[in-house]
């Protein structure tokens, strides 16, 4: 994350992290401000901020075990589009890995 001009981008890809999250079961399992942290987490971690995901958490009074699970959700449901879509692994599989391991860092 190199500033402020980063900024739209991140907001932008926070917003398809929500709307992908539609296609799973997080909005009934979790509070809705931790989905919507997950997705912020998310979202600046692929732009290049890592290991905050705890000072998020207690910022907001959030339980980083259901962050880190509504993160891992919304990133197998990426796993699985690639799957179906290549009949197995690419180069955005190992994106979603990659930041799988960042936001645990």
């Amino acid at each position: 994350m190199s500033g402020y001009e980063d900024r739209p981008q991140i907001t932008q890809t926070a917003w398809n992290f929500l709307n992908d999250a539609y296609e799973t079961n997080v909005y009934v399992r979790f509070d809705s401000k931790e989905v919507v942290a997950a997705a912020f987490l998310m979202s600046v971690t692929l732009h290049g901020a890592n290991g905050f995901a705890s000072q998020l958490a207690e910022l907001f009074d959030l339980n980083i075990n259901n962050i880190e699970s509504i993160c891992n959700t919304v990133l197998d449901l990426y796993e699985k589009r690639t799957a179906v879509h290549t009949g197995g692994k690419s180069s955005d599989a190992n994106d979603t890995e990659s930041l799988n391991s960042n936001l645990k860092a």
